[in-house]
């Protein structure tokens, strides 16, 4: 037997937060089941969602020629005293100065293991900074550091800790702005004590150096 359920056609509206949630229909009566919201919409409301990156020529860094194994050249820190989870949702990296060789890869991934102490952020470095993609709130969550020693990011044959986020095989160029953008789609998390450590590889060029800009969540998470 068949059980008959009502729905309600409903307009594109916003409802009180009080009013019952129930099943909606489209105009040729299918369940209505499409997100209408953007999907980083929530996050940004909520006061979740962050950008960090440079905020000055003077502080773009020059790219590596070979995957790093102690050293990010930059490093977006999670303090060991926060209560939340980094995700990183998207990664870009362009021209600040300089040359750029031809073609260049974008290249991220967490540390092995906490940060001691001793390498612990506890402000950003010179030309970055982080802030809220929300108007109004607080910055927090976050460190964005440069050249920062990490605990051993291994690149062995059978251990790689760092993920190519995106490539690309432009021409040399001394165009501002030329780079590539990759999105991890949360294919990362940072715990706290952790950081997530990028770089650009690519030929040195002729003084080349490149900026960054990182868009995460921060999350509670459970890691059990």
């Amino acid at each position: 037997m068949l059980t008959a359920l009502k729905a309600a056609i409903g307009a594109l509206v916003k409802y009180p937060k009080a009013d019952e949630a129930g099943l909606q229909l489209t105009g040729f009566r299918s369940l209505k089941t499409a997100a209408v919201e953007p999907p980083l919409l929530e996050l940004a409301r909520a006061g979740r969602l962050f950008t960090a990156g440079t905020i000055a020529v003077a502080g773009a860094r020059a790219p590596v020629q070979d995957v790093p194994t102690t050293t990010a050249n930059w490093l977006l820190f999670n303090p060991a005293s926060s209560p939340y989870c980094l995700v990183p949702l998207k990664v870009a990296a362009y021209l600040g100065s300089g040359t750029a060789d031809t073609g260049a890869a974008l290249i991220a991934g967490v540390t092995a293991q906490k940060l001691p102490d001793s390498a612990a952020l506890t402000a950003n470095a010179a030309n970055h900074a982080v802030g809220s993609v929300r108007g109004g709130y607080s910055q927090g969550r976050a460190f964005l550091g440069v050249g920062v020693t990490v605990p051993t990011m291994a690149v062995t044959l059978t251990t790689f800790q760092w993920d190519v986020l995106a490539s690309c095989q432009n021409a040399a160029s001394t165009t501002p702005g030329t780079g590539v953008v990759g999105w991890t789609s949360g294919a990362a998390v940072v715990p706290p004590g952790f950081g997530y450590a990028i770089d650009v590889v690519s030929g040195a060029g002729t003084t080349a150096k490149f900026s960054v800009q990182v868009l995460f969540a921060a999350l509670e998470l459970d890691l059990d």
